[in-house]
């Protein structure tokens, strides 16, 4: 890619963006209240109202200063103000102050204040987050994004709060992911509040730590003037800026992000509010531990080793891919990299046949009849030549685990702006228009190889009017609610698929990440073509969506409450990838060597077609006695099967309908105690796709059943004490098989042996690390637990404050042992974190000290490639942050 052109078109979009924003005479942001973390409710334009409004949060700040009671009325988790006791979901709302006293600043922490979100992540970049064991949609201020994945980091601290709500969407937000959603609440949310601020107020922050960790963050916000107008008005400010290195040695994290919002009346019935966001992320992409063995587990040991045959023709020191085909034999049609060893039917399923020292000699064989695997090379009567092994070069040594491969580097810039006007003035009729633009620019870089560039860019408007039936009996208290929406989807993305040749790297062999030159290969970014690195893939997707939600919320003799609504989704659309595409890549697209040209595509392929889905949902919930509330939600949803990282639809979607439905079964039961300043919910859910393809593959909407217990209690005994506490049960399975990457092991080969010491000189898994060995999982039956989730998740964190201003917080988190990889080739095991704040507040300073990992666990989660690569956390680590207001 064109790095001026690249330039060239973010400043255009920003120029673009800044001009929408001068070109609005009245702005606002939505979100009255966000610092109790209660969601984007809105602000009356009273002027007594809202500022006693203000007022009571400020009181209520007072009596639970990190906003973990669940007290006040949230609209965006359903669409009315109702309290999340009422509230027939599993909801967390996250403060900003709870995430600060929590230390959690990164989306691998969210698990630890809220229940369901252990999330594993795309090559270590922390974007995406899953909720109930599937992706969760993301939104902002209540309207969708696509997902950040493993494109750009979700920045916390940016955030004034964020509303995980497990299960069904409402109706009028869209279709969407049956596991649940996130809302994002961005700092600026404040600038509603500042409308009734009599001056300016601000704050500023550094925060330095281990690994020269360095963030500095400002926001300044209060009354302003628009345009001369007496109205009322207000403005706010958000600075982000971190620039620091990494416990993992070839990672690094760069970020500026830029939050600017101005809240007015427009006259005494209407008011508006607008804003923008811009991100600018750069940094390192950590995969995990390559080469994975048991040794790995149990001794902190690593296979440091290299292949017999040179892949770099040229000596230039990068693999090109007409290098790669060219080192087959030329009559060869076999791919040098992928081997397919065919469907297993249960562990052992392959032998390979080898001599006394374990050197393979013969071909691999099916353990059941003896069947030769595949065939010519494919039948591993020789190894493909990459994957041929320097037997001499081998040494089992000690691990240093701050070394993990990944891409080279990520870099993204996201803009995002909004434009609301609101009339809320009469609550018995409401109305909203909702503007929403989102783009980002991001490219990836790596030597593994993966490149990519993408460029998604979606625009939405939503219309939302409710009403309250003052016209029904006096025994049915009833409001309804409309929706309507129109958005439309352009992404394009350029990249190379399935070539993540990970395990050939020897991370220890020496310094730059263990790079030689033949385990380093062409990108794109570098060279394009077969002389460098082929692109494989080009999405240049468009496509409109339309939709409308009716709701409605009746409660009936003041006891009973039931939530019903459906909604109305229709898309259309079209793909394009134009001709020279590289076909050589996947496993199945085998060709000779010499007709390497022939593997680049000559026409384009192209889709295009239409579909509509219907959604539903139904809730019941009961006032009981002693404040409980018992609850049943029933729902089916559809929602679009979109590529996860550019957010396109596929050919193949298209032609056989682009919705995916799914549906849930929630039963819970919530409560408040010991005047209010207990909350404890409990709840049961079982969620599966009812409609999916066989061949679907790993798209937005997992075709995968997914059943688990989860429990979160909140206890505010007084002002000075905090403590919030979890625990999950839950296991997920799949619904369909699918191409799976194993290890040299798992297919048969055996460990060779010095037959003069007996000492393993070569681990079996290495005959699997030159190339990518894959088996094909039979649609149900055998492997079909989804890995990487632990079984059972149990958190608790308790905050005290000292009237000297002095205080300390306490955190620990267990997860259950739970294996990486679908073939159950390695189970993780169990580990338990402990994690602690001290803190001092005193007028206008605040100081903390954060102490990470407290006994220096080593413990794992699940990587890249299938599970056959495993991450390592943090050890013990530190953080200092000194803040003042003013």
């Amino acid at each position: 890619m064109n790095p001026t052109n690249n330039s060239l078109l973010r400043s255009i979009r920003a120029l673009l963006v800044l001009g929408v924003l001068t070109q609005t005479p009245d702005l606002i942001l939505d979100a009255k209240a966000q610092r109790t973390g209660e969601g984007s409710t809105t602000a009356s334009s009273d002027m007594e109202g809202a500022a006693g409004e203000v007022e009571a949060l400020e009181a209520m700040g007072g009596s639970d200063p990190t906003f973990i009671l669940p007290t006040t009325p949230v609209e965006s988790v359903i669409g009315f103000n109702k309290s999340i006791l009422d509230t027939p979901r599993s909801v967390t709302v996250l403060s900003a102050e709870l995430l600060t006293a929590a230390g959690v600043e990164h989306v691998e922490d969210l698990y630890r204040v809220a229940p369901s979100t252990y999330t594993n992540f795309r090559f270590g970049l922390q974007g995406g987050i899953n909720v109930r064991n599937q992706s969760g949609d993301y939104y902002f201020r209540g309207m969708k994004k696509p997902d950040p994945q493993g494109n750009y980091r979700t920045i916390f601290t940016a955030f004034d709060s964020i509303e995980v709500v497990r299960g069904p969407a409402s109706p009028i937000f869209g279709g969407g992911r049956i596991g649940g959603y996130l809302n994002f609440n961005p700092k600026t949310a404040r600038s509603v509040t500042g409308k009734y601020m009599e001056s300016n107020e601000g704050k500023l922050s550094m925060t330095i730590g281990s690994w020269d960790k360095r963030v500095a963050q400002a926001e300044y916000g209060g009354p302003v003037k628009v345009f001369g107008s007496e109205r009322k008005a207000g403005f706010y400010f958000y600075g982000f800026f971190e620039d620091s290195g990494s416990y993992y040695e070839t990672n690094f994290d760069k970020h500026l992000v830029g939050q600017l919002a101005v809240s007015a009346d427009i006259n005494d019935v209407w008011r508006a509010e607008t804003g923008i966001v811009i991100q600018d992320s750069r940094g390192g992409l950590n995969g995990g531990v390559n080469r994975v063995t048991q040794d790995l587990f149990t001794q902190g040991k690593y296979w440091s080793g290299g292949f017999s045959v040179p892949l770099d023709a040229n000596g230039d020191g990068k693999i090109s891919d007409r290098e790669l085909f060219a080192s087959r034999r030329a009559d060869a049609a076999y791919n040098p990299i992928f081997v397919n060893f065919g469907t297993v039917t249960g562990t052992p399923t392959f032998k390979q046949e080898v001599d006394e020292t374990g050197r393979p000699i013969g071909p691999v064989r099916r353990v059941d009849t003896g069947a030769v695997i595949g065939s010519g090379a494919a039948a591993l009567t020789n190894l493909p030549e990459p994957w041929q092994l320097d037997y001499d070069s081998w040494e089992l040594v000690d691990y240093n685990f701050r070394r993990t491969l990944g891409e080279d580097f990520y870099d993204a810039t996201i803009f995002d702006v909004y434009f609301d006007v609101i009339n809320d003035v009469n609550p018995e009729l409401t109305m909203k228009n909702q503007m929403y633009f989102h783009t980002y620019d991001q490219v990836k870089d790596g030597r593994n190889p993966f490149s990519q560039i993408q460029r998604p860019t979606t625009f939405e408007n939503k219309f939302t009017v409710s009403h309250e039936a003052d016209w029904q009996p006096d025994w049915l208290q009833g409001t309804f609610l409309a929706s309507v929406n129109g958005r439309y989807t352009d992404t394009y993305r350029e990249n190379t698929t399935n070539s993540d040749y990970d395990q050939r790297r020897d991370l220890m062999s020496g310094p730059n990440g263990g790079f030689s030159p033949n385990d380093t290969f062409y990108s794109f970014l570098d060279r394009r073509g077969l002389d460098g690195s082929a692109i494989t893939r080009i999405n240049d997707s468009q496509y409109w969506e339309a939709g409308v939600g009716m709701l409605t919320d009746q409660t009936l003799l003041e006891k009973v409450n039931f939530i019903v609504g459906g909604r109305f989704d229709y898309v259309d659309g079209r793909y394009y990838e134009p001709p020279g595409v590289f076909k050589g890549k996947n496993a199945a697209n085998f060709g000779l060597t010499e007709n390497i040209e022939n593997r680049l595509s000559t026409t384009p392929v192209e889709a295009s077609g239409n579909d509509h889905d219907f959604s539903w949902s139904a809730s019941m919930s009961y006032l009981a006695p002693y404040n409980l509330r018992p609850y049943v939600t029933v729902a089916q949803q559809a929602a679009l099967l979109v590529d996860t990282s550019d957010a396109s639809i596929a050919p193949s979607s298209w032609n056989r309908g682009p919705y995916a439905r799914s549906e849930i079964v929630e039963v819970g039961l919530k409560g408040t105690f010991l005047d209010n300043r207990l909350f404890a919910a409990l709840a049961y859910f079982e969620q599966n796709r009812t409609s999916f393809s066989l061949d679907d593959g790993v798209e937005s909407v997992d075709a995968t059943v997914s059943r688990g217990i989860e429990f979160e209690v909140r206890y505010a005994p007084t002002r000075s004490v905090s403590i919030v506490g979890s625990a999950v049960f839950s296991r997920a399975n799949f619904l369909s098989g699918g191409s799976q990457q194993v290890n040299g092991r798992y297919v048969g080969f055996s460990d060779v042996i010095d037959p003069a010491t007996g000492q393993v000189i070569v681990p079996a898994e290495a005959f699997g690390w030159g190339g990518k060995p894959q088996v094909n999982i039979p649609h149900g039956g055998i492997y079909s637990e989804v890995p990487g989730i632990p079984d059972r998740i149990f958190n608790l964190f308790a905050t005290y404050t000292h009237s000297s201003g002095f205080g300390a917080g306490f955190g620990v988190s267990h997860q259950g042992g739970f294996a990486a990889d679908r073939t159950l080739i390695w189970n993780l095991p169990a580990a338990t974190t402990l994690n602690s704040t001290l803190f001092y507040n005193k007028g206008p300073w605040q100081a903390k000290l954060d102490l990470n990992n407290l006994t220096n666990e080593q413990y794992f989660v699940r990587g890249a490639n299938a599970g056959m690569m495993v991450g390592v956390r943090q050890p013990f680590n530190v953080e200092a942050t000194l803040a003042r207001t003013f």
